[in-house]
């Protein structure tokens, strides 16, 4: 039952919705009761930790699902069509709404109070996902230098950061198509080990 009919409806709201902490940790204990006690008012203590039964049957659990991996994983997947379903409907208002038309300012809007919680939580995924969405630069008229996820290092913005005073002086919002030019990189000159790596 736990598996089948609890599962079951909480894979609706997993895969639409980010589901709070608070609220992911009631339906476990719910859970926690029912399986070992058939009786979700039951106060016992369980048997065996949530998280041991949420293990796969080889590693000594049970293959329950861990709710809060899974909106994890539903939430990651809902940035992913918003890169690669450009035909959703969710996407498309998302694009045009939060992202002002421009996919890549993904990586760099702050979250808002004006935003929804779902929204918010979901530019709070972005560091779990973005060594995953590799851009395509092309020409690179799209592809920012600091930002994109295009080189082997990165986001360059992280990977430059340092304590010194040492900065690369490359405009925060400049694309990659403008500094490369007849065939050239048109950048600085570099100023420490890093910045001469990249």
């Amino acid at each position: 039952l736990v598996t089948s009919v609890i599962n079951g409806i909480t894979n609706f709201w997993t895969s639409s919705f980010i589901i709070p902490k608070a609220v992911i940790r009631e339906i476990d204990s719910l859970c926690t009761k029912f399986l070992w006690k058939g009786d979700i008012t039951a106060t016992a203590t369980a048997k065996v930790a949530w998280e041991t039964c949420c293990l796969a049957k080889d590693k000594g659990g049970l293959s329950l699902r861990n709710l809060e991996a899974w909106n994890r994983a539903c939430a990651l997947k809902m940035i992913w069509l918003l890169f690669f379903s450009k035909q959703s409907i969710w996407s498309s208002w998302f694009r045009a709404e939060i992202l002002e038309g421009d996919i890549e300012l993904f990586w760099v809007i702050n979250t808002r109070q004006k935003h929804s919680w779902l929204v918010n939580k979901l530019l709070d995924a972005r560091e779990l996902i973005y060594p995953w969405i590799r851009k395509n630069v092309q020409n690179g008229e799209t592809s920012y230098f600091w930002s994109t996820n295009w080189s082997p290092y990165g986001k360059l913005s992280d990977y430059l950061q340092t304590s010194t005073v040492v900065r690369f002086p490359v405009n925060r919002n400049a694309t990659i198509a403008e500094l490369w030019e007849n065939g050239a990189w048109v950048v600085p000159n570099a100023r420490s080990d890093r910045q001469l790596q990249v």
